[in-house]
């Protein structure tokens, strides 16, 4: 099965990890409107990716859609809690660059922007296959 893998590096890693344990999640922004996301976890990260551009449930999950992305992995092994920043300046940048909101590629440049990295690869998964008799 194709898929996306969220990775970072082992620098990545230590950066991200989180400056305020043990408080909840939340979403603050500063003097910059950036938005800072603390005590976050990857797979809030991934709940982004598969949103905005996934398979979603108000879709027939079944069917193949050209404009939509196959699975996103978290192959980066971070199990506690993350801190990491939307840049309001490299949003701007990327919207300006691209006069659309949002894409695939512009959201993978912002998830690169914060440390991560996304590549394309395949994972074994088992499957099921629905017919009609022939």
């Amino acid at each position: 099965m194709p898929c996306w893998r969220l990775k970072a590096s082992e620098e990545g890693k230590s950066t991200m990890k989180t400056k305020t344990p043990g408080q909840k999640y939340r979403v603050v922004q500063d003097v910059r409107s950036n938005y800072i996301h603390l005590n976050a976890q990857v797979r809030d990260i991934i709940f982004q990716l598969e949103f905005g551009y996934g398979y979603s449930a108000s879709e027939n999950q079944l069917t193949h859609r050209a404009n939509r992305q196959p699975p996103f992995l978290d192959a980066i092994g971070i199990t506690g809690r993350i801190d990491f920043t939307i840049d309001k300046a490299i949003m701007e940048r990327i919207r300006s660059d691209r006069k659309q909101r949002d894409t695939f590629s512009d959201y993978r440049r912002l998830v690169e922007s914060f440390g991560f990295t996304l590549e394309r690869g395949y994972k074994k998964m088992k499957d099921v296959v629905i017919r009609d008799r022939i």
